[in-house]
């Protein structure tokens, strides 16, 4: 399959965006980016550039919160003991570690639990729950999971727990049997903002657990935590969650929690402004790292510590596990890439299925993106553990994987997830039929030989809109993340010069010139793509780009994020 990229233009109201623009007094490219993000006055715009606590919804609009909240209370008052139960995520890890860091807070007899990814998997088990009631606990809260986990929750209640899930995933159609259920996913629940996070709806539970009126004092206390898992679990970065992740971006400067600081020192972050990205490609990874290869519950430990020396320690061992991650997931790529260039087969296969017994099952769902992204195609990576193997799987754009997991039902154990990823349980001797099946299924509904990326951008930009101005004003649109996109323009008809590759040539520098005209162009990750091989200095060429502000021995300048290129 061969992979091209296609240019859309995202055209604004251009009515719209001219009030925007002159009532806020904003660069018309500014405008039309803030109008192509739904928003349609310039009160609205205004909103969006300075996001307020004041402008977060009240927790108790969440169906049960009240409910969960009184029973919360009920088993605080009688010292009975609390067990968080989490997901070993980094948005499941910061939702328990909020969660308790508060109630102990408030004096309750509480402590948590994440399941091992290798020996439980995810969510809510029966001996992890029987292991709570012989140690007499009276209470569970989910974060970030049990919505589904209606036989676990059953087994809870038949031996007198209580469980009060908070969770943020799709529902089913019934809910599970807890005694209070807090989801902005139920169907009955009339919350208006329903892409919380699970770290996001724990947060709304400790605003109801304080009454409801103290969110900026939760904010200063836990904002850092809930920015760090809100853009970790890659929801839209719109409405309460940018307020989440604008304001606990500057909480990171200087974290309040003790172990955060100390990930965010041993990672060489200190000292610098923290972006999204910087959480995103940087710190969140580190705290992924541990639970995919050894235990979340490490990075619990690393954000409710209260000793310094305990924090130094676990953030380190969180580095060191995120090289390994890493050395790991090269090692994998390379042995898949190897095996799809050997074996021409794959090149007819319209979805990459493979399968190894060496591979960690922690770590291929990162693997399985990258081949996506390299060959174009859905893929299917399989470790073979025994008799059963587990796979992750990652999809295309035109390519439902859950639906085609769906179609191939019969050949395996069990299987989850949604269109563009999804995970599967399969017998080691059905792994050959499963390929064959959803490259049949991909046959009759992926038939397209050429993978086509639509690529978005918000207007042209010449060399006469490139100036500090308007990068100070993009960063206005900061934090960006899913539902806000990083704003891309064309620019036309410019020169390469200095080409350069960094990073291990992981990355690619270059110089585009037009006339008297000259800016610093930087495209993060694309120094192996071949296409970006194929430049020369002095090709003319039109450019999808982001504009930004640098900054060099303190001095800031214009410079350009490359997105993609085309000869002209």
């Amino acid at each position: 399959m061969t992979k091209k990229s296609k240019w859309v233009l995202k055209q604004p109201d251009l009515e719209a965006a001219k009030k925007i623009g002159e009532a806020l007094k904003l660069h018309p490219l500014c405008a039309n980016v803030i109008c192509n993000r739904g928003i349609e006055t310039p009160e609205q715009a205004a909103a969006f550039l300075n996001p307020s606590v004041d402008s977060l919804l009240n927790p108790f609009l969440l169906k049960d919160m009240e409910k969960g909240v009184s029973k919360i209370q009920e088993i605080i008052s009688q010292n009975q003991k609390i067990v968080v139960y989490g997901d070993y995520d980094v948005d499941g890890i910061t939702a328990v570690s909020i969660i308790y860091l508060y109630l102990k807070s408030k004096g309750a007899n509480v402590s948590y639990y994440i399941p091992s990814r290798s020996d439980e998997g995810y969510g809510l088990n029966k001996d992890a729950v029987l292991s709570f009631k012989n140690d007499g606990v009276g209470l569970i809260i989910t974060a970030d999971c049990g919505i589904t986990a209606f036989d676990d929750i059953q087994y809870a209640t038949s031996l007198g727990i209580f469980v009060v899930v908070t969770d943020h995933h799709k529902c089913k159609e019934d809910l599970p049997p807890a005694y209070a259920v807090i989801n902005p996913k139920r169907p009955d629940c009339s919350y208006p903002f329903k892409e919380l996070s699970g770290v996001g709806v724990a947060f709304k539970l400790i605003e109801a657990l304080e009454g409801g009126g103290e969110s900026q004092q939760l904010l200063d206390q836990y904002g850092d935590l809930l920015c760090l898992g809100t853009i970790a679990d890659i929801v839209t970065l719109t409405e309460e969650n940018r307020v989440f992740v604008s304001l606990g971006l500057k909480l990171l400067g200087d974290p309040q929690n003790l172990g955060l600081k100390a990930l965010i020192q041993e990672a060489g972050l200190a000292g610098k402004v923290l972006t999204s990205s910087h959480v995103g490609f940087i710190i969140a990874p580190r705290i992924n790292a541990v639970g995919r290869l050894g235990n979340a519950i490490d990075a619990v430990r690393l954000f409710t510590t209260s000793d310094p020396k305990e924090a130094e320690s676990l953030a380190k061992m969180l580095c060191e596990e995120n090289v390994r991650r890493q050395t790991i997931e090269q090692e994998i790529l390379r042995q898949a890439c190897a095996i799809i260039d050997k074996d021409k087969s794959h090149n007819t296969d319209r979805v990459i299925v493979l399968a190894s017994e060496s591979w960690h099952h922690g770590v291929i769902g990162i693997v399985a993106s990258r081949i996506t992204e390299k060959y174009g195609k859905p893929c299917v990576l399989i470790a073979v553990e025994g008799n059963e193997a587990k796979g992750s799987c990652r999809g295309l754009l035109g390519f439902n994987m859950f639906e085609a997991l769906s179609y191939c039902d019969e050949l395996l154990l069990k299987f989850g997830g949604h269109e563009l990823a999804a995970g599967l349980t399969v017998s080691k001797d059905n792994i050959d039929a499963f390929r064959e099946k959803i490259n049949l299924y991909a046959k009759e509904h992926f038939n397209t030989k050429v993978y086509v990326e639509e690529i978005t951008y918000e207007g042209k930009i010449t060399d006469k809109d490139i100036n500090l101005e308007l990068t100070d004003m993009l960063e206005g649109i900061q934090p960006c993340g899913m539902g806000n996109p990083m704003p891309h323009f064309l620019i036309e008809k410019v020169k390469i010069e200095d080409i350069t590759y960094f990073g291990d040539e992981k990355h690619i520098r270059m110089k585009f010139s037009k006339k008297s005209f000259s800016i610093m162009v930087i495209g993060f990750g694309l120094g192996s793509n071949e296409s970006f091989r194929m430049l020369r200095n002095g090709d003319v060429v039109n450019a999808i780009v982001s504009p930004y502000t640098n900054e060099y021995r303190n001095k800031k300048y214009p410079a350009l994020k490359l997105k993609d290129i085309k000869l002209v």
